[in-house]
């Protein structure tokens, strides 16, 4: 059984929230299931609705949706390549 089942806490891994043409923002990725994550930032200033979520410790950054925006938390749901 992993920590986040024992727990109940979801994981929080180190990622990054690349957007065309701006360098890629720092951001704490929580809630991860196969559906969405979702990302911490320190400010949603400049964020579009249509993102990239690289998530350490994955082979490459997943294409997402911004579904919920609320102050320093974006919920994203993953779509397909």
């Amino acid at each position: 059984m992993e920590l986040a089942e024992r727990t109940g806490l979801s994981p929080r891994l180190a990622a990054k929230i690349n957007v065309l043409g701006f360098p890629p923002m720092a951001c704490t990725a929580t809630e991860i299931s196969e559906a969405g994550a979702t990302p911490v930032v320190v400010s949603q200033l400049g964020i579009p609705e249509s993102l990239e979520l690289t998530i350490a410790g994955e082979p490459r950054p997943r294409r997402c949706v911004a579904v919920r925006k609320a102050q320093y938390k974006i919920r994203v749901r993953f779509q397909a390549w």
